[in-house]
């Protein structure tokens, strides 16, 4: 029997959990503690995409005529071709005061053509994308990270659903550049309730957004795991750079993934590296 009903909107939910996400991010960050290691597994990888008939056809690969012939045709939107495989297990060392921090390979492989060409595309991939800093530098470019202290003025968010993780109550918020043509990714990303830690996190560059040059697209996935207390590790990282193809040559698509396991904290271990200069060491066997 009411005559008239207002309704005023109220803020975007999404925006009061990055509000939290924020404020409480530095809590989360494993570099605050004073000391910890890991053991962590890397892989990097090139391959060849976009083959056309020519390529494939030229004299010099005649005799490898039969790995044309195996080129995966399932995992990918596109064939690819594997040229190169690097894989490293290590442990690494970090201590907060004196900083250091040195990583002591265990064992490593190197698979496949490597010149000069490869060493190019292979700097190229180390990128270092951690969300707990406020810029990232991907290709030559500073990009805002989704949680960075101003992500409301990069970034528009919206909340879209909630489950159970690891029988946590999590929320997925949704990410895109606030404004056309904003150098800022395209993602989502799930956090957990109460702490407002990311537990997982999902994004991409698109070059044509972002005028990015060598590069088609950039894509990162990234998931963390609670360790000690409020603190949050790296459990998977994993980026995938496609760069611009051209017509006399292919494609090439580079793909990195880390694992991390057997965190140990303020361990007596890092304490024998304190006076090593190196930052990477090969342990001999």
């Amino acid at each position: 029997m009411m005559d008239e009903i207002v309704v005023l909107a109220g803020e975007n939910p999404a925006d009061i959990m990055m509000r939290k996400i924020i404020e409480h991010k530095d809590e989360h960050n494993i570099d605050n503690l004073e000391s910890y290691s890991y053991e962590t597994y890397n892989k990097l990888e090139l391959d060849l995409s976009d083959l056309t008939d020519n390529f494939m056809d030229r004299r010099v690969f005649k005799p490898f005529k039969f790995v044309f012939e195996n080129i995966d045709s399932v995992s990918e939107e596109k064939p690819y071709l594997p040229m190169f495989i690097t894989e490293t297990l290590s442990n690494y060392y970090f201590q907060q005061d004196p900083k250091i921090n040195k990583e002591v390979i265990q064992a490593s492989k190197i698979s496949g053509i490597e010149n000069e060409s490869v060493t190019q595309f292979l700097d190229n991939m180390y990128q270092k994308i951690d969300i707990y800093e406020n810029f990232m530098p991907v290709m030559g470019k500073n990009i805002p990270s989704p949680i960075t202290n101003q992500a409301l003025f990069y970034y528009k968010f919206s909340l879209v659903d909630s489950a159970f993780i690891d029988n946590q109550w999590s929320y997925q918020l949704t990410f895109r550049p606030k404004r056309k043509q904003e150098m800022a990714f395209v993602g989502d990303m799930w956090v957990s309730d109460t702490t407002f830690a990311v537990r997982r996190i999902s994004m991409q560059l698109v070059s044509k957004d972002v005028n990015v040059n060598f590069m088609e697209k950039l894509s990162v996935f990234q998931e963390f795991q609670q360790v000690k207390g409020t603190i949050w590790a790296l459990k998977k990282d994993k980026l995938i750079i496609n760069f611009i193809s051209t017509e006399k040559a292919p494609g090439v698509i580079g793909r990195k993934t880390a694992s991390f396991k057997d965190f140990q904290f303020n361990d007596a271990k890092i304490n024998d590296f304190l006076n090593r200069k190196e930052e990477i060491e090969v342990q001999k066997k």
